[in-house]
């Protein structure tokens, strides 16, 4: 039997640590804390549902009130990208919430390549409308919308890329006054939480 082969992971926690230390991660974090509204976009391995999921609840409970939105219903993707042309997707769903798209407004794009034009002609509508705009991408974009800040990772893989986004997506709830759980702790609250559960049912 061949040897397996180990992914190639570029040094991935140095490419993180180089892309935070950034000015433009650091306008990021600064544009993303003043925001209310949060609109993120993604293709594929890139789809942010669960760190929205995640952001929106760690955000909470930090007592930092922000509205997050990102793309996830099947049937809106389908009728959106049929009617419209896939690459007007992500514009024509940021379009539901236009009268809400301004200054207090932030949008996101993440592509790997950096030239994922459903991404792109998104960012460039939303710095019309008003909002800042930001793209986390894994190479050197060719060009951008003319108001949104590039950030790159200089990934050659698609798969560093994706997780590179997923870290810095944590990194932005981090930089709000988000706190990531650990595993012990959360196992430990659920083990707190079932003992507290049984006294109660045994005391009823």
């Amino acid at each position: 039997m061949a040897k397996s082969k180990t992914i190639e992971l570029e040094g991935i926690e140095k490419r993180f640590e180089n892309t935070i230390k950034s000015k433009q991660w650091k306008l990021l974090e600064k544009c993303f804390a003043e925001s209310k509204d949060v609109y993120i976009i993604g293709n594929g391995g890139l789809h942010p549902e669960h760190l929205c999921d995640d952001m929106s609840r760690l955000l909470t409970k930090a007592g930092v009130e922000k509205y997050i939105h990102s793309l996830n219903s099947a049937v809106m993707i389908t009728s959106l990208a049929n009617d419209f042309a896939f690459n007007n997707l992500f514009v024509k769903w940021l379009q539901t919430y236009q009268k809400r798209l301004n200054k207090n407004s932030i949008v996101i794009g993440l592509s790997c390549s950096s030239r994922s034009k459903n991404i792109l002609t998104a960012l460039e509508y939303a710095s019309e409308k008003g909002a800042k705009t930001f793209l986390i991408g894994g190479q050197k974009a060719d060009s951008l919308p003319t108001k949104t800040v590039g950030i790159f990772t200089d990934a050659n893989y698609f798969h560093v890329h994706e997780v590179l986004s997923m870290f810095l997506l944590y990194q932005l709830i981090a930089s709000a006054g988000g706190v990531c759980p650990t595993i012990n702790d959360e196992i430990h609250r659920k083990s707190i939480s079932s003992t507290l559960s049984r006294k109660d049912e045994n005391n009823k």
